[in-house]
């Protein structure tokens, strides 16, 4: 874990001057590869750690909320106080992470979003959202970016849409199959 650690922090290190600093760059510097492989392992211990914080905080038991399967949506985040830099394979990566829960009750959908440093869940920052599936009009998601320094990034964002309000998420890679489970829940709610 704190090798884990010292790969994601030595990944963001700025590049050092002078001929002597670009030679150990070229030596010291933190490939791609060894960081994303660092993330995986700390999100591996990090995602059922964050599942257990969004049931304490969303105050229900897991027994309660088995009408499907619980629902995840990751990505990086980007805001102002994460580090981020551009690999050499020309993706975007960061120290911070966004992870989105959601649990589905016999009459309810409850989310609940985590904003933290990969591997550092001490100080995450926390928000909770309840729907009665009465109040849903739609689960959609649509591709969308976001700016990083002066490009976009691409990914995909979930929403849940009520009168007059929308949870929104982002998520990294292909959503639609787990969109698809829920659609039919709510279907199911709304006929039945």
């Amino acid at each position: 874990m704190a090798d884990n650690q010292k790969t994601i922090e030595n990944y963001f290190k700025p590049a050092r001057s002078g001929c002597l600093g670009k030679i150990l760059d070229l030596i010291l510097a933190v490939k791609d590869s060894a960081f994303d492989e660092a993330v995986k392992e700390e999100l591996a211990r990090d995602l059922p750690k964050v599942k257990g914080m969004a049931l304490r905080k969303l105050g229900v038991e897991e027994s309660e909320v088995t009408e499907i399967k619980p629902i995840t949506f990751s990505s990086y985040n980007y805001d102002s106080d994460v580090k981020i830099k551009k690999g050499k394979d020309g993706k975007w990566r960061s120290n911070g992470y966004e992870t989105t829960w959601l649990f589905f009750s016999k009459d309810q959908v409850f989310a609940y979003t985590a904003s933290y440093f990969i591997g550092r869940l001490n100080g995450a920052a926390e928000s909770t959202e309840e729907y009665f599936y009465k109040d849903i009009t739609n689960f959609s998601t649509s591709t969308g970016s976001t700016q990083v320094g002066n490009e976009k990034v691409n990914g995909q964002q979930f929403s849940i849409v009520v009168p007059g309000d929308k949870f929104t998420c982002w998520a990294a890679g292909n959503i639609d199959a787990s969109v698809q489970g829920m659609k039919k829940l709510l279907r199911e709610k709304k006929l039945g």
